[in-house]
């Protein structure tokens, strides 16, 4: 789709560093690379061997995402709405905070 409006597409992944207690902290790196990893590895295989470029960023997904959008200068950002646990975060709050943001337009899908 992209090729046919003459645009470029940047795939994203934002690992969130790894929120652990003092007597953890050690270990945290090794976590962390280890997510990093993971979310290479799956970004390979979404990616295949298309075009596309792809990037995986640290960090606060928000600040990530707005910090790419403008160096890229952004059109348009397409995201997924992650289902989570009853603890974990609202479905849709970075997605909100990132159309908030008013970096680009946001295109907000939901997971499968």
């Amino acid at each position: 789709m992209a090729d046919r409006l003459g645009t470029r597409v940047l795939f994203l992944h934002v690992v969130k560093p790894t929120q652990a207690p003092p007597w953890l902290a050690g270990k945290t790196g090794v976590i962390d690379r280890e997510r990093i990893a993971s979310a290479q590895a799956r970004m390979r295989q979404l990616v295949g061997r298309s075009r596309s470029r792809s990037r995986i960023e640290v960090g606060d997904p928000v600040q990530q995402i707005e910090k790419v959008a403008r160096k890229e200068k952004a059109a348009v950002i397409v995201m997924t709405l992650k289902r989570h646990g009853l603890r974990g975060p609202r479905r849709g709050s970075v997605t909100y905070r990132v159309v908030c943001s008013g970096v680009a337009a946001v295109l907000a899908l939901p997971s499968p």
